[in-house]
């Protein structure tokens, strides 16, 4: 993964929290534009009293605020150790050209499954003249 992550608090409106910055909410009970993103601290969620487990003021204009990572001293993955035993699979191949594999096994972050459907064009192959 590559990037930055962005967290991005939002705050009801208010007389005290007039934000122009509008992000709708996407639930049918409230109109679209309810919501205002925290540029800066304030009351209405735009603290970390409002959060929990919340130590810093994750506010600010334009994306929001940026997380960091771990060599920053933030809890953001720079890389992330995947541990996984055992993996189990199962392979179907009806055709020649159609190959499907079904994948699961338990790893550090629990059980995981996947499924997969390959599909190869045959080359035509020319004889020597």
């Amino acid at each position: 993964m590559f990037g930055d992550l962005y967290n991005t608090w939002v705050s009801g409106p208010s007389p005290t929290n007039p934000d122009p910055t509008k992000l709708g909410t996407g639930y049918p009970s409230q109109s679209a534009g309810t919501f205002y993103q925290c540029n800066t601290t304030g009351p209405n969620g735009c603290n970390a009293n409002n959060h929990q487990n919340s130590t810093i003021n994750k506010v600010g204009s334009g994306a929001g605020y940026r997380e960091l990572n771990w060599f920053e001293g933030g809890s953001v993955p720079t890389v992330f150790p995947w541990l996984s035993l055992p993996i189990l699979g199962f392979r179907i191949k009806p055709i020649k050209q159609l190959e499907m594999r079904l994948n699961g096994g338990f790893s550090i972050t629990g059980f995981f499954a996947n499924f997969a459907m390959y599909y190869g064009f045959e080359s035509t192959k020319s004889t020597p003249k």
